[in-house]
């Protein structure tokens, strides 16, 4: 462990020389030049000063409820947690280069006064990624039990349960991920931060009441995703009080239709979840994977996406085919 600490050290520390040496070389504006600007200096402290303890308290609330897993339901249920994340990393990672690529979009837009389009950016980026995940998230939850039986020789217990619940986690964070963005980029995040210190805490003591009281671990997880809902709450009322965000748009336009499009997908799943058992895990992740691709283009997707998604395809098979 400690020879695997000191290699993902070396590892961080080397993508950063990488990315200074890259930077240097082709950007003329990040070379250093010593400058002493007391307000800019007491601005980017203030800034850093809260985000800093924002961060904090979500180290509290990951590594925390890891430690009272320990403490209360032992190293078993800490390895199906483990594992549950590992499934919810790789398969979050395939949504993770999308937002890369939006984020910097969001604070450029902000920054050079275009907030409409910010606003614009931010509820298509969170549908989207929340979309792409859902054609991911239903195959792997209809065949959850032969994926980690050929993965694992023994599976732990509640391994199943926290990988879904680690999934709709992430989907959640699709729609919080640009608003966070959009709430850095207009740089005051004190209220941000606070509201985020405090559903954190409570959030830690919640799982350790359900500990204490010995609940089911599930429901630790259960109450992650709560306080991750309302977490989204307060970085819509952020936004809205920061750079006019328009709830009512983003509640329409993506939240209900990406809520049509889960439901109409765990619907699917469990109306045929006996025939799936019956036929092999290729053949109904790619049954799953067609459905959900076609819900998503009818009833996710406006009509100007649908018409653009559509275009960019056919140009695609033209290309190909030349």
């Amino acid at each position: 462990l400690i020879i695997y600490a000191v290699l993902l050290c070396m590892i961080s520390a080397t993508i950063r020389m990488v990315y200074g040496i890259y930077c240097k070389r082709h950007f003329e504006e990040t070379h250093y030049r010593f400058i002493f600007d007391r307000k800019l200096l007491q601005e980017m402290t203030g800034f850093i000063g809260w985000a800093f303890w924002g961060n904090g308290v979500v180290v509290l609330k990951d590594q925390g409820t890891n430690i009272l897993l320990n403490i209360y339901c032992g190293p078993v249920v800490n390895a199906a947690r483990g594992i549950a994340i590992q499934v919810n990393t790789a398969v979050y990672s395939l949504v993770n280069n999308f937002l890369m690529a939006v984020n910097p979009q969001i604070t450029k837009s902000y920054a050079g006064g275009e907030i409409k389009y910010m606003h614009k950016l931010i509820i298509k980026s969170g549908k989207l990624t929340f979309l792409v995940l859902t054609l991911f998230f239903f195959p792997l939850y209809a065949n959850l039990d032969t994926i980690l039986s050929l993965w694992l020789v023994e599976v732990p217990e509640h391994t199943n349960t926290f990988i879904i619940l680690m999934l709709m986690y992430s989907l959640l964070d699709c729609f919080g991920s640009p608003m966070v963005t959009g709430v850095l980029a207009e740089g005051h995040i004190k209220r941000y931060e606070i509201n985020l210190t405090l559903l954190y805490i409570a959030n830690f003591l919640t799982a350790y009441f359900i500990l204490k009281w010995r609940y089911e671990p599930e429901w630790v997880f259960v109450s992650i995703v709560v306080f991750k809902a309302l977490v989204i709450g307060a970085l819509l009322w952020q936004s809205k009080v920061r750079y006019k965000f328009p709830i009512r748009e983003f509640l329409l336009q993506s939240a209900l239709r990406s809520l049509i499009v889960f439901i109409m997908g765990t619907t699917f799943i469990h109306l045929l979840k006996d025939r799936f058992e019956q036929i092999n895990f290729i053949a109904s992740s790619g049954i799953i994977f067609i459905f959900m691709a076609l819900i998503i283009y009818f009833l996710g997707l406006t009509k100007n996406e649908a018409q653009f998604i559509k275009k960019h395809l056919s140009e695609r098979v033209k290309q190909y085919k030349r």
